[in-house]
């Protein structure tokens, strides 16, 4: 089976939800005993879905309590590799150092690329897939952590919000309208590769025309010439649905038809279908719709977040030839890199054919 046919099959997500609802009750879990049978189809993705879960949860904890208290060994590919042979097929072992290297980014010291090219060499994936990973790596905030400005034009940092894999999000206060916002920064180390800043001043534009309650408000951003672009938004608070679905399949409340959080996540349910209805009624598909990807508000708000890779169906519907360019230019991905998270795609996402609506 390749790495393509595995990202077509549905993964056990019964199995998923005890794997990470036993992380998150403080466990360390065997891999081993949340697998389907091999003979299972749905075998190959969900071991991938698990060892990314494992991955990030086996970092998190190293973090928190150091090595010498952690229940855990230092949690590395090549370990997956050699327990799970049918892993080591070279895009599957790609997705998972990129995920190695997210999270060690976020919980741990900057890796060191040249420790990732004596481990994964020629024998295991190509050189030049591993180079991109690397770069990309590299590139996403100087190895994970990028010191806080004082001020951004006007805009006063009060501290970080979040971050990902192309840059930062800040706590910031607008002293013209006295309120706290949120600015979402390209890192200065991407802002001079034109196709990443092409995505993320295409994520802001969509954003921005995307007027429904579903989407964050977009109120500014720099110019496009900019050393480090950004744009500022509503800051939500909340958690992600993902978190919340673990929440409930952790609670005793899971066994109820009715309760209250089960509600809750249908409600929010209904509250993204609609969002999504809005937005294919504008012609835009979001292309990585993922509970990850959705936040549940304090106050009862249900957000989509994240339309980096969101793009606008038909010519006619861009609204000038830069707007074209732009989009031409988010269809170039690098070898060994895949648009989306694989566990999520629609089919012929991952077949890379042509797209409507339906795949998300």
């Amino acid at each position: 089976m390749t790495g393509s046919e595995a990202g077509l099959d549905l993964i056990d997500e019964t199995l998923r939800r005890r794997f990470e609802s036993d992380w998150l009750e403080g466990n360390a879990p065997r891999l081993e005993e949340y697998l389907p049978g091999e003979d299972d189809p749905r075998y190959l993705a969900t071991l991938e879905e698990l060892v990314q879960i494992d991955l990030e949860f086996g970092w998190k904890q190293l973090s928190a309590v150091g090595p010498a208290e952690a229940t855990v060994a230092v949690p590395k590919v090549e370990g997956y590799l050699e327990r799970f042979p049918p892993l080591n097929e070279p895009p599957i072992v790609l997705r998972l150092v990129q995920q190695e290297l997210r999270v060690r980014q976020q919980y741990s010291d900057p890796p060191d690329p040249q420790e990732y090219r004596r481990r994964f060499g020629e024998t295991v994936v190509p050189s030049e897939s591993l180079e991109t990973v690397l770069n990309a790596a590299a590139q996403a905030g100087t190895g994970g952590r990028t010191a806080a400005p004082q001020v951004i034009d006007r805009y006063v940092v009060k501290g970080e919000h979040g971050r990902g894999g192309f840059g930062v999000v800040w706590r910031v206060a607008d002293p013209k309208l006295r309120r706290e916002v949120a600015v979402k920064q390209l890192s200065p180390q991407l802002a001079g590769d034109a196709n990443l800043r092409s995505r993320f001043l295409n994520e802001a534009r969509i954003s921005a025309q995307l007027e429904h309650p579903g989407v964050v408000p977009v109120h500014d951003m720099s110019p496009d010439d900019a050393d480090s672009p950004y744009y500022t938004m509503k800051s939500v608070q909340g958690q992600t649905l993902a978190e919340a679905i673990a929440e409930f399949h952790a609670s005793p409340e899971a066994s109820q038809a009715g309760s209250v959080k089960q509600l809750r996540l249908l409600n929010a349910f209904l509250a993204v279908a609609k969002t999504m209805q809005y937005a294919h009624a504008q012609s835009v598909i979001h292309r990585d719709l993922k509970p990850q990807n959705i936040i549940l508000g304090e106050f009862g708000e249900t957000i989509v977040l994240d339309w980096g890779l969101a793009k606008v169906l038909g010519g006619d519907t861009r609204s000038s030839a830069s707007d074209a360019r732009v989009a031409d230019e988010l269809e170039q991905t690098p070898d060994g890199t895949v648009q989306g998270t694989p566990a999520f795609m629609a089919p012929e996402q991952v077949r890379g054919e042509e797209l409507s609506h339906l795949c998300d």
